[in-house]
């Protein structure tokens, strides 16, 4: 496990595809992260990534198949950035 230290704004960018050292390329993927609040315990992230790439809480994946088939739990890029700022977001 890599563990880093963010601050409140600050991002971690994870890139996967064939050459993921360089530049983005087709077929590749950029998923950006940023810490966007820090409350006592509890920090609130925002995540930026393709459509395609499935996001989940890991609990939700822990409960088992079924569980995790719904819009709360797959969000847009948009969705998760105002839903990171407190705002709700419809389709």
């Amino acid at each position: 496990m890599l563990v880093l230290t963010r601050k409140a704004e600050e991002s971690f960018v994870i890139r996967v595809g064939r050459d993921a050292r360089f530049s983005v390329a087709a077929g590749d993927c950029e998923i950006v992260v940023t810490v966007v609040e820090i409350k006592s315990s509890t920090i609130r992230v925002g995540i930026e990534a393709p459509r395609d790439v499935e996001i989940m809480r890991s609990e939700i994946i822990l409960k088992g198949p079924g569980t995790h088939a719904t819009n709360e739990n797959q969000s847009s890029p948009k969705t998760a950035a105002a839903s990171a700022a407190g705002e709700r977001v419809t389709s």
